[in-house]
């Protein structure tokens, strides 16, 4: 039962952060799209230019976030069954 409950809560936790996160990721790639449309003006080229690079390290600094929060949420796992283990093998010993 503990398990289950703390697999809910850990879930409830995490969805709104992975969800938000997609959706950065999804802005910052049109923010990138956007904003690298050719002017007329070259200060207002220049200024794209450098929004469009801005925007693009953005969504690769959200992407490679994202990314290692999978890899923690599975090491949270892995440790968790570890502890959850553990406990058992040592209430087994008593």
């Amino acid at each position: 039962m503990h398990t289950n409950n703390t697999r809910w809560l850990t879930l409830a936790l995490l969805t709104p952060i992975l969800l938000a996160s997609g959706w950065l990721q999804h802005d910052a790639a049109q923010l990138a799209a956007s904003v690298s449309c050719p002017g007329a003006d070259p200060a207002a080229v220049a200024r794209g230019q450098a929004a469009t690079r801005a925007a693009m390290v953005l969504s690769d600094l959200l992407a490679r976030a994202d990314a290692r929060a999978g890899e923690l949420a599975k090491a949270y796992d892995q440790a968790r069954i570890a502890g959850e283990q553990c406990g058992r093998e040592s209430d087994g010993l008593h």
